[in-house]
């Protein structure tokens, strides 16, 4: 979609992965300001994954 709509030099990807069942895509702007922005957002979904809500999260939609 980003190359159709002639966005492809807009975006800058992350080797982090961030789902392990189903790719998930997250964007942020490339304004630097907001890198600090993205790289706190990535933290805070791996010390979500390590939580107790997110398994039951995950058992509720039948993912684990």
């Amino acid at each position: 979609m980003l190359k159709k709509n002639g966005l492809l030099d807009k975006v800058k990807y992350s080797e982090v992965q961030v789902g392990d069942i189903t790719p998930h895509y997250i964007a942020f702007s490339m304004k630097k300001e907001n890198e600090d922005l993205s790289q706190k957002f990535s933290l805070a979904l791996k010390n979500f994954k390590k939580t107790k809500r997110y398994l039951e999260i995950l058992k509720k939609y039948g993912i684990k």
